[in-house]
């Protein structure tokens, strides 16, 4: 026998992929009433139609915040928010992740391998593949960002921390929130400065569009360790880089796997 979230999936499953939200709460609404009116008839219970009416009505309202639950369970399994880790990883929207991060044969920096040179806050083109033999904690960021202007005093602190373990880098997505409006030189180097980050280490990028701000944290060899959108304390960065990198050494060292690792 199916469980009350199997039956739900299998209706969903079945409804045209272009259903609102409302049309797939109607469906199970009415799949619930028509299995009630089963189980009152087999009882012999009759009951008014207003009376039926009067509980499709609040069982709607329950599958409404049921669904939610469920939608949300489903969302965090896709987006391989599973990992056990000190922060849960996750990315939203984006597409393609869930192949990438954790994934012990995928050594591309999240794509970035392939990706042009960035210049820098000095002008300098900068690559992903230039720092191969580092942990690397990238972080996204832009002016218009009030979250951002909180996150980067944040890493910073890490930062001073971990010299000389990790290298941290910023990249800057936009000069505003405006359509097309992509970061520059000159947006890179007025967040270095008004942070006092260093410019070598501060990449101007077009990426107007993406959520900020975001983390991600990669291998000396380039493997995608960690992805998480939104806002992180410095202590909750220390912990997730202490979590990955541990068990990144252990597997580099002794062919340990980590719980989190995949092998796609």
């Amino acid at each position: 026998m199916l469980s009350a979230k199997e039956q739900m999936a299998k209706i969903i499953q079945k409804q045209p992929d272009d259903s609102s939200y409302d049309e797939v709460l109607r469906e199970l609404a009415f799949a619930r009433m028509i299995e009630h009116r089963l189980e009152v008839s087999q009882a012999n219970r009759i009951i008014s139609n207003d009376e039926m009416k009067h509980r499709i009505k609040s069982r709607s309202c329950m599958m409404k915040n049921v669904l939610l639950l469920f939608v949300l369970s489903l969302a965090l399994t896709v987006c391989g928010c599973g990992d056990k880790g000190p922060v849960k990883r996750s990315w939203g929207r984006m597409k393609g992740l869930e192949k990438i991060v954790g994934n012990m044969n995928d050594i591309s920096y999240s794509s970035g391998r392939a990706q042009e040179p960035r210049p820098n806050a000095l002008g300098e083109l900068v690559a992903m593949p230039d720092f191969e033999g580092n942990f690397v904690w990238s972080e996204y960021a832009a002016p218009w960002c009030k979250v951002c202007a909180w996150q980067t005093p944040e890493t910073k602190k890490v930062e001073k921390e971990m010299e000389g373990d990790v290298v941290f880098l910023t990249v800057m997505t936009g000069k505003s929130n405006k359509y097309n409006d992509h970061a520059t030189v000159e947006t890179a180097k007025a967040w270095a400065g008004r942070f006092g980050l260093d410019p070598n280490h501060v990449l101007a990028a077009e990426l107007w569009f993406k959520t900020i701000p975001e983390h991600r944290f990669y291998s000396p060899r380039g493997h995608t360790l960690f992805v998480h959108v939104g806002a992180l304390s410095a202590d909750q960065i220390r912990e997730v880089i202490s979590y990955y990198k541990t068990g990144w050494e252990n597997w580099a060292k002794t062919g340990q796997r980590a719980d989190w690792m995949t092998f796609q």
